[in-house]
């Protein structure tokens, strides 16, 4: 029996190759963009991922805590943008505030993007230096608040970070 030429061969595969289609549809583009909510709706829940606090400039003081929000409405499975006030508390397990953070509508678009295809915010939120002779936790509540513009209801998330530092 004959052996195929090699070109006989590549035309083989690539009618194979080319002949092969997908059914169904394609997958939906992933935005690379934010989606902006509709002015004067607000979000009606949010999501919050706060990172145990990281010691930035090593000096055994927790001094930074990483936030990232995302903040959605009941009809839409995607996160989005909306106008508002975000609002960070550190509370110890007593629910004594140790530290608040306010970051206003003006300051707001600079922490939006998009993160694996989701429209998110991102802070950084630095703790201020320690008073002599203080010492931080290693249990904390982390409350995440946002306030939307235009005194539509605000939306809060409490989660408890458990961290070591050292």
């Amino acid at each position: 029996m004959p052996r195929p030429h090699p070109a006989q061969f590549l035309v083989l595969v690539s009618i194979m190759l080319g002949g092969c289609a997908s059914n169904g549809s394609r997958p939906k583009p992933v935005p690379t963009e934010p989606i902006i909510a509709t002015p004067g709706l607000a979000p009606e829940y949010l999501l919050s991922s706060v990172q145990p606090p990281s010691d930035e400039n090593r000096d055994d003081w927790p001094d930074m805590f990483h936030v990232v929000m995302y903040l959605f409405r009941q009809d839409s499975s995607q996160p989005q943008a909306f106008d508002g006030t975000f609002e960070f508390r550190v509370y110890n397990l007593n629910q004594s505030l140790i530290h608040r953070w306010v970051v206003g509508p003006e300051d707001a678009p600079g922490a939006l993007g998009v993160r694996s295809g989701l429209t998110g915010y991102s802070f950084r939120l630095e703790m201020p230096p320690p008073e002599p002779d203080a010492w931080f936790p290693d249990r904390v509540l982390v409350e995440t608040r946002f306030i939307p513009s235009g005194g539509l209801p605000q939306i809060a998330r409490t989660v408890l970070i458990a961290f070591r530092i050292k």
